[in-house]
C-alpha cells in the first residue's frame, strides 16, 4: 500500500492538474494507494501564482483563505473537501472566475456542504491549528514548492528519512503507476523520489 501526500497551492493551476491526475491515479488503483491533499503556503506558493508585487498581498490572504475553506469543507468529509477543492479551482482556472466569498458560497452549495457549517468552520482556530500543522509537516518532509508528492510505502520497515522532490506533468504520475505496476517485484524505499520529466 502507497501513502501519496500531495502538497498543493489550493488557487495554483498546475496544482490542480496534478489532483486530477492524483485521481485518476487512485481509480486505476483504488486498492493499492491512499492520497491525502496538503496546502503549502509560503512565497514559492505565493511566487507561482503572480509576478506583481503590489498583488502579493492580496493574493497571499486569497490563497490563504483558500486553503482554510478546504480545511473547512474537510471537516464534512475528505471526499467532499476534495470535491470542494476541484470545483473551486476548476471555477477559477476554466471558468476564468475570481476567488471570493461569492464563489466559495456557490462552490460549496455544489460540493454539497452545509453552508453554516462550513463558514463557520472556515474562521475557526481548528482550520487554522490545521493548515499550521499542514506547514510543519511539508517542512518535515523538506517540502517548499508545490506541487510535491511524497509518496510512502507501507510495506517496508520504518522510515528513518524523508525527501520531498517536485514534478510537473504527468511524469510522476507516470513514474508512481510504473511502480504500483511493479511493486509486487521490488519493494520501494520508504520515500521515494519522483523526478522531473
Amino acid at each position: 500500500m502507497l501513502e501519496l501526500y500531495l502538497f498543493i497551492n489550493p488557487l495554483g493551476n498546475k496544482c490542480y492538474e496534478a489532483e486530477a491526475q492524483m485521481l485518476q491515479l487512485q481509480e486505476a488503483f483504488s486498492e493499492k494507494i491512499k492520497y491525502k491533499f496538503i496546502p503549502l503556503i509560503n512565497m514559492h506558493t505565493i511566487n507561482q501564482t503572480t509576478t506583481c508585487p503590489a498583488k502579493i498581498e492580496c493574493q497571499s490572504k486569497d490563497i490563504y483563505q483558500a486553503a482554510l475553506d478546504f480545511k473547512a469543507a474537510c471537516f464534512q468529509g475528505n471526499k467532499r473537501g476534495r470535491n470542494f477543492l476541484m470545483n473551486l479551482q476548476r471555477s477559477i482556472f476554466i471558468d476564468k472566475r475570481s476567488y471570493s466569498t461569492e464563489l466559495v458560497k456557490e462552490i460549496a452549495a455544489l460540493s454539497n456542504l452545509d453552508w453554516e457549517m462550513f463558514n463557520e468552520d472556515r474562521y475557526s482556530k481548528l482550520a487554522m491549528k490545521s493548515i499550521k500543522n499542514d506547514q510543519i509537516l511539508a517542512c518535515e518532509m523538506n517540502v517548499s514548492t508545490p506541487p510535491t508528492v511524497i509518496v510512502y510505502d507501507y510495506q517496508t520497515s520504518k522510515c528513518e528519512s524523508c525527501h520531498a522532490y517536485s514534478f510537473e506533468g504527468l511524469s510522476a504520475f507516470n513514474k508512481i503507476s510504473d511502480i504500483l505496476l511493479e511493486q509486487h517485484q521490488t519493494p520501494l524505499k520508504p520515500y521515494m523520489k519522483i523526478k522531473k520529466g
